[in-house]
């Protein structure tokens, strides 16, 4: 569009008295004076529609008036500044920005005094101005895909609003609070991300400088000997096929500091694979392992890679490639990469001759140091109460003793105590399945007894043979290593 077009489009919903006004993907690059005028609107988009890599239409949920819509996710034009005529535009209730290439939201919004939507989406955003704090009708902000690194105590002042989207941008922020990383589910409560924000000013702080590796695949492809190499520099040439899941400690040392990697070592066995769903998360980097002597289907990467997107969200995965030295690796990856963007190296390895090691050492490195998580700034009491339940003797405990240990640190709030066991779940630490209807309200539980007692049942023979897979009380007090520990399960149920 034209600067003579946009005027005359300016003049005539000035005469007209228009209440919505889009110029979305009109390529403008800064906005005339005479758009002042157009002090009857209500409603102004500046963006235009963004089409994802398939070619439909991205999308977040936004609320109006109590009633819920999909709304086209918006970037395009090329506004650095917005003039300050805009302020004349005082009926304003939906303010749409996105997509632009603002560095800045000027104080002079705040003088939209009936503004409830603000969208400013896909800009260079770096600060949330105070002054936001005065727009008392705002229900609606969101401001992801910015470069916001601090969320401002003034925002608390609005308290009206029910809809705060910050996700995508370097916020020291455990993304459990923000919600999750794809924008068409919701974002984090309100509540909850300025409970989170008071909890780390009120308080010291330490960065997590933790994070989960996972590596999966069929069985026999050498995912343990891959662990050895990596973290000892051994190799065991009849080394044992692991049984369920082995969890290793394996401190890295990224940016000058010290980060500890969960390591998750799956076995592949197929008896064993309907399990992962409880132990797959986000947070973590996935290694998907594979063997270079056999076909792409016999290693069936699209199956894992399948199931990494399911339970993993966009966490990264490194293919590996193992057994290299036997036969150079022959996948589509070309095909692979276009389908699942989220493969960030596919690498080929020998445990044996030790080759490929160091490259995908350093891969690893690379990949947690993208980590964001990594770095969330966490409170010293949610650090203690972490520290407490690692250090526990017992195999798990009922959700009302996590709490006591809460209340021993000073995290009273039920929310607080809600965010932190969801950040320890992800990260591996403990499981607690807050989000399970059936589970939500069942013990904190270490990881080791648990898939201990779950592959032990799943290998049983008896159980496999002539009980035909039916489960009885009996069984579990024949098979599990812990029986004494049977009752107790289900008293505290």
């Amino acid at each position: 569009m034209t600067k003579d077009e946009l005027l005359a489009l300016i003049d005539q919903a000035a005469a007209e008295g228009w209440t919505e006004l889009d110029l979305s993907g009109q390529g403008l690059t800064e906005l005339p004076e005479e758009i002042g005028k157009l002090t009857q609107l209500e409603r102004l988009i500046l963006g235009k529609g963004k089409k994802d890599k398939d070619g439909k239409q991205q999308q977040i949920p936004i609320s109006v008036n109590g009633k819920f819509y999909w709304k086209p996710l918006t970037i395009g034009n090329e506004l650095k500044d917005l003039p300050g005529c805009l302020a004349k535009l005082t009926r304003l209730c939906h303010l749409d920005l996105s997509g632009n290439s603002l560095a800045n939201i000027p104080d002079w919004v705040s003088q939209f005094s009936q503004l409830e939507i603000l969208i400013a989406l896909s800009n260079k955003v770096t600060v949330i101005p105070d002054s936001l704090a005065q727009l008392d009708s705002l229900q609606q902000l969101y401001l992801s895909y910015n470069q916001i690194t601090e969320i401002p105590k003034s925002l608390e002042h609005l308290t009206n609003l029910k809809k705060l989207d910050v996700r995508r941008n370097p916020l020291p922020i455990a993304p459990e609070i923000l919600g999750p990383p794809q924008l068409h589910y919701p974002p984090g409560s309100v509540s909850g991300i300025f409970n989170y924000c008071r909890q780390l000013r009120i308080g010291e702080v330490r960065p997590l400088n933790e994070a989960k590796l996972i590596l999966v695949g069929q069985g026999s492809v050498g995912k343990t000997s891959l662990i050895n190499r990596l973290i000892h520099d051994r190799f065991n040439q009849d080394e044992k096929q692991t049984d369920g899941l082995s969890v290793t400690n394996w401190t890295i040392h990224i940016n000058s500091k010290d980060v500890r990697l969960n390591v998750w070592d799956f076995g592949g066995q197929e008896i064993y694979h309907a399990t992962h769903q409880f132990f797959l998360t986000k947070r973590s980097l996935y290694l998907l392992v594979c063997n270079c002597r056999t076909r792409e289907e016999e290693n069936r990467l699209d199956y894992w890679l399948k199931l990494i997107k399911g339970f993993g969200d966009a966490s990264p995965v490194i293919i590996v490639g193992n057994k290299r030295d036997e036969q150079p690796l022959d996948i589509n990856q070309k095909a692979l990469r276009e389908k699942y963007p989220n493969i960030k190296a596919i690498i080929e390895t020998s445990c044996s001759e030790g080759a490929g090691i160091d490259e995908l050492n350093q891969a690893i490195l690379k990949e947690v140091a993208q980590l964001k998580e990594v770095y969330d700034l966490l409170p010293l009491s949610w650090f203690e109460v972490k520290e407490q339940l690692e250090q526990l003797d017992e195999d798990f405990i009922s959700y009302n003793e996590y709490i006591g240990i809460c209340y021993r640190s000073s995290i009273t709030a039920e929310h607080n105590q809600t965010q932190l066991i969801g950040l320890l779940h992800n990260l591996g630490l403990v499981l607690n399945y807050q989000d399970h209807p059936l589970l939500q309200n069942t013990n904190v539980l270490k990881p080791d007894w648990v898939t201990e007692g779950i592959y032990a049942l799943l290998s049983d023979d008896v159980l496999k043979t002539e009980a035909k897979g039916q489960l009885t009380l009996a069984d579990l007090t024949r098979v599990l290593p812990f029986q004494s520990d049977i009752q107790k399960i289900a008293t505290v149920t």
